[in-house]
């Protein structure tokens, strides 16, 4: 049986419909599960919080696949510092309960150090994390996820639906790969068939690199 913590997010809500559809029995976890039942009905909900170790350890007995989809990003200051704790909390739990691997959906690392964001650092801080307790993990890395509910991808059609100038100083405009929301899906549950030998860290691109630019711009010509 898999589980899926971050089940309620963007790529969580795919990953379930992927599953059901293959016929893969699954466990979604929510802090308000009777809610999240409500707005995703169809799934097992079962209560468990990243950050408590106990609950975490009841809704793993029995899991063989755990999909690590949360992301802390929001508000809060010390997001990167609550993630990294999450996942020391859930790679012990996943250890103790035997789970055979950990699937990860990190974020794409520039070549270059000194470029690297606070939140990419922190994507990468999480999954050396994950990987603390020993329990073989699959950390696929992407950049912007294209698909519908995701929500890099509707800021940046917002932009280009309402701005009729759009102005992108020269150190935004940075190559990217934009991969499609199915080919992540596909990624994450190739990852879960594979053989543990072949755990490590993955990059899921798309097809082409593009620079910001260009990205706005094809974008403005799929809207017209």
């Amino acid at each position: 049986m898999d589980l899926i913590s971050g089940a309620s997010g963007f790529v969580g809500r795919y990953l379930a419909q992927a599953l059901n559809q293959h016929g893969r029995r699954f466990r979604s976890v929510s802090r308000n599960p009777e809610k999240a039942e409500k707005v995703f009905p169809g799934q097992d909900w079962v209560y468990g919080d990243v950050h408590n170790g106990t609950s975490m350890h009841d809704v793993l007995a029995g899991i063989k696949t755990a999909y690590f989809l949360v992301h802390e990003v929001g508000g809060a200051k010390d997001y990167a510092q609550r993630e990294s704790r999450a996942a020391r909390i859930f790679a012990e739990s996943c250890h103790a309960n035997g789970v055979q691997r950990i699937v990860y959906l990190g974020g794409v690392q520039p070549s270059v150090v000194h470029h690297v964001s606070e939140h990419l650092a922190a994507r990468a801080e999480t999954g050396r994390c994950l990987r603390s307790a020993g329990v073989p993990v699959f950390e696929l890395r992407a950049g912007l996820i294209v698909g519908a509910g995701g929500s890099s991808f509707d800021i940046l059609q917002k932009l280009v639906e309402r701005l009729p100038v759009l102005l992108i100083p020269t150190s935004l405009n940075v190559l990217s790969s934009p991969v499609y929301i199915g080919d992540v899906i596909w990624g994450l549950m190739t990852a879960a068939g594979a053989s543990v030998d072949r755990a490590g860290i993955y990059g899921c691109r798309g097809a082409s690199l593009l620079k910001t630019i260009d990205l706005f711009q094809s974008l403005a010509d799929a809207l017209g």
